[in-house]
């Protein structure tokens, strides 16, 4: 078992698995970022409706950066024991729904949503 700076354990197999779906969160999100690099520099600049489109490439690929950002501060936080703690009041953020909610930073209690 590892214990993190907030004194919850995890065992080395939870760790691994938490990980793992990190890693995987980054994959996917690096292709659907090229994906849409991709798109958008394929739309014409001078229609409307293309205009909208690369609008909307524009957000996705913006959404698809951050989650990889956010991906990525979550396994360093893995790394130095902080990962999984609530950002709001420090409680420990159950291993199922990390398990669940990958890049949760608060517990339910603090963001019920």
């Amino acid at each position: 078992m590892e214990t993190t700076d907030r004194g919850r354990t995890m065992t080395e197999a939870q760790l691994r698995e938490l990980s793992d779906l990190l890693q995987e969160i980054i994959v996917t999100h690096r292709r659907r970022l090229r994906r849409q690099q991709e798109s958008f520099r394929t739309l014409p600049l001078h229609d409307r409706s293309s205009a909208r489109r690369r609008q909307l490439a524009r957000r996705a690929a913006m959404t698809s950066f951050r989650v990889c950002e956010a991906a990525s501060r979550a396994l360093d936080a893995l790394a130095d024991g902080s990962y999984g703690s609530c950002d709001r009041c420090g409680c420990a953020i159950a291993f199922e729904e990390l398990r669940a909610r990958p890049l949760a930073r608060r517990c339910r209690e603090c963001d019920p949503a």
